[in-house]
């Protein structure tokens, strides 16, 4: 399935049916750049323990192919439930009851709202009874896995229960009728509306501190006005209208960082400034008399940090994701000693090679090449500039930890261009740009049917460390 997604992405379509690609074309098409990943689902005829469930995950989550792609599987049983689901019709839950914490208090909005705090356990207890008898029906969807929010849900689970009512949004209940009845909440023909994801794995949750009751902020809703059709609208208008916030990215989540916020406020502080946009909508790059250079979204710098810097192409090309999603690569860009010569630097030489890109006659695979390999183009010139200063000792065997720890250090620091540079080094910049082009050109040609397209020359750390920068 991997492979598929890859030869869609690289066009090499030929091969598949005409509506597998038009089905594909448009829903990719849908999907918001980066925002969205690629989820893949594998449906099995044979039934696995929980234990050996767990271990498949594990395995496919270290596989390198794979590592861009949230992943579940759905054994036998899985599938047979689901199947008795739909075939019983149940739309909701008939009755149940869920416990509160009462001395917390709640919110009454007349007769048809209720904000509570709830017992995590007695969700739980929910969970157990009812997943598959109507507890979801009026969800948009099933628990669908997301590793990034699974993760940090089980985190909490795991660590912070005493702050997960801080840290989680809490769940929605539709209902046609409830009432208070002491410290619990009757509920009659009721669904969960919002909040499967985190039930799901609250209800699936077998760490440490499984027994150990919190509170979850609960919002218990029913119509005003009686009737089946009112009814079903009122439970569909509430499931949509809390499911279809403009989603949120990781991108997003980390701009009010205090790292974030001081390394714009230091790039801004003294000439040449450098504007960077940590938010979405914040009208930064719209600045009109400032080069292009001096513009930045701050997960563009992310990139160019990752490259020139670390030393990691593949991920700033392939994995951009990662750059606030992945806790170790997000600190290793923003949480570290910036100089602002050096930042002002990468971003010029950025600049310069696109220029470069626009402006040369090249022919069409050196063309591919440049376009597709800025990324690693820019970090072999990160690695000249550590060569030529000491901080790399080539000598060391390509396929060790070793070398990658060495190339990787973070020991590129101050300007990067000569202050006193003649005023025609854009020539022989230019010429350093294609000497390098063009290597990488007949480097990929020199490996015939191993490389299937240059975009996959590109996607990989591991493949610049051991191939790109061995041979270089």
């Amino acid at each position: 399935m991997a492979q598929t997604v890859s030869d869609f992405q690289f066009n090499k379509i030929g091969s598949f049916n005409k509506n597998l690609r038009r089905i594909y074309s448009e829903k990719y098409d849908d999907a918001v750049e980066d925002e969205n990943s690629i989820q893949l689902v594998l449906f099995i005829n044979t039934n696995k323990d929980e234990r050996y469930q767990d271990e498949i995950l594990q395995h496919l989550s270290k596989v390198e192919a794979l590592e861009n792609f949230d992943i579940s599987i759905f054994y036998r049983n899985q599938v047979e439930e689901h199947i008795k689901s739909f075939e019983n019709g149940q739309r909701f839950v008939s009755e149940g009851k869920v416990d509160i914490y009462k001395d917390h208090g709640y919110i009454k909005n007349g007769t048809n709202g209720l904000l509570v705090n709830t017992s995590a356990l007695s969700v739980r207890n929910l969970y157990d009874k009812f997943r598959d008898d109507g507890l979801f029906e009026q969800n948009f969807r099933y628990f669908v896995r997301n590793k990034k929010i699974d993760d940090q849900i089980n985190e909490s689970l795991k660590k912070k229960r005493d702050k997960f009512w801080f840290l989680n949004n809490g769940i929605i209940i539709g209902c046609k009728d409830f009432y208070l009845d002491g410290d619990n909440i009757k509920l009659e023909d009721f669904s969960i509306i919002n909040g499967c994801q985190t039930t799901t794995i609250l209800g699936s949750y077998k760490g440490s501190n499984e027994d150990l009751d919190f509170p979850i902020p609960c919002k218990i809703v029913k119509p005003d006005q009686p009737g089946e059709d009112y009814f079903n609208r009122f439970i569909a208008e509430i499931a949509e209208a809390s499911n279809s916030q403009k989603p949120i990215s990781d991108r997003d989540l980390k701009s009010n960082y205090p790292e974030q916020r001081q390394l714009q406020s230091d790039l801004k502080a003294e000439d040449p400034k450098i504007y960077m946009e940590i938010k979405r909508g914040e009208g930064i790059l719209r600045k009109k008399n400032l080069k292009p250079w001096q513009k930045v979204k701050n997960n563009t710098l992310g990139q160019l940090v990752l490259s020139v810097l670390l030393q990691r192409p593949g991920t700033a090309r392939s994995s951009k994701k990662k750059i606030f999603s992945d806790r170790a690569t997000y600190n290793s860009i923003f949480k570290r000693k910036h100089d602002k010569a050096t930042i002002v630097d990468i971003l010029q030489l950025s600049d310069y090679y696109d220029n470069f890109v626009k402006s040369t006659p090249l022919n069409e695979k050196a063309s591919n090449i440049a376009k597709n390999g800025k990324f690693c183009v820019l970090a072999i010139i990160g690695f000249l500039i550590k060569y030529r200063r000491g901080a790399i000792d080539i000598k060391l065997d390509s396929n060790n930890n070793e070398w990658v720890s060495e190339v990787t250090s973070d020991t590129l620091s101050g300007p990067l261009f000569d202050p006193d540079r003649p005023d025609n080094y854009i020539k022989p910049l230019n010429s350093l740009f294609n000497d390098i082009v063009m290597f990488l050109s007949s480097l990929y040609d020199s490996r015939g049917e191993t490389e299937t397209s240059v975009t996959n020359f590109f996607k990989t750390d591991k493949k610049y460390f051991t191939i790109i920068l061995y041979q270089f």
